[in-house]
């Protein structure tokens, strides 16, 4: 099950998926048995697997699910041991550059029957197919789908900054930051402290400064755009978020500051 979230995309955001190696099959046992490996270890995100493994057990079959706390790295570490020792998971949860770089590690189940059964294609944003199908045949299907530059606004912290419109440009948005300041917001930005909290802003930046220079540079790592003006203007936006951000949030999860963020007492969040 490949999660697709966070690096790429301005359309083709973060995609939560699932992938099959070939040789995870159900082995023609009463009971199938579906190995999973995901992030989604706590909270509402454990609830979501728990919720997907019922459903699998609800159709008669066993569900077993592994999972790993933390980044990608950790997850992708994991995941490439067990197919190294010759026992990989049914299915794994990653983000959709990360489907690509599995499907180089094992081999993956062909779904284009099942995809091509649905229409599903006929619905689906060309750059998210692309994603779940990089060798030409889809490998994996999105179990949720969002942008990495998704912004939340406190109504509470709009009413202190006496501020009623929705930024749409970052210079916009800078200007808001400075009205909430102003209205007694310490912290005008609900941010985490951990990697991909911090990256993510970085991604969230280039996204709204230039699409384009977004999708040449994360995307396809193009030298000229990771050398150009928009990645140099976009961490001087970084920079900007990092100022009206609480400098004491190191390493802690971004979900440390949502109480503060629906009170009022920060008043924007950049999410994906």
């Amino acid at each position: 099950m490949p999660i697709t979230t966070t690096r790429r995309r301005l359309l083709a955001g973060s995609v939560a998926t699932l992938a099959l190696p070939a040789f995870a099959r159900a082995q023609g046992a009463v009971k199938p048995r579906l190995t999973a490996i995901s992030q989604w270890s706590a909270g509402s995100d454990g609830a979501a697997i728990t919720a997907l493994g019922k459903k699998f057990e609800e159709k008669g079959g066993v569900w077993q699910h592994s999972p790993v706390p933390g980044f990608t790295t950790e997850m992708m570490n994991k995941l490439r041991a067990q197919i190294i020792a010759g026992d990989p998971p049914a299915c794994s949860q990653l983000k959709g550059p990360e489907i690509a770089a599995w499907s180089k590690i094992a081999p993956t189940v062909n779904l284009d029957a099942l995809v091509a059964a649905a229409g599903y294609e006929k619905v689906v944003a060309p750059d998210l197919a692309r994603l779940h199908k990089p060798g030409g045949k889809w490998i994996s299907l999105p179990l949720q789908i969002y942008s990495t530059n998704m912004l939340f606004l406190s109504k509470r912290a709009m009413d202190k900054a006496k501020a009623d419109k929705t930024p749409v440009t970052w210079a916009d948005f800078n200007d808001l930051a400075e009205k909430m300041k102003s209205g007694g917001i310490t912290y005008p930005i609900a941010n985490g402290g951990t990697r991909p909290d911090d990256g993510q802003k970085f991604e969230a930046s280039l996204a709204g400064i230039s699409p384009a220079a977004y999708r040449a540079a994360i995307m396809n790592l193009d030298k000229k755009a990771l050398e150009g003006p928009e990645i140099k203007a976009a961490f001087a936006q970084v920079r900007k978020i990092a100022d009206w951000s609480d400098p004491n949030i190191g390493a802690q999860p971004y979900a440390t500051n949502l109480k503060r963020f629906i009170d009022g007492d920060m008043g924007m969040m950049i999410q994906g």
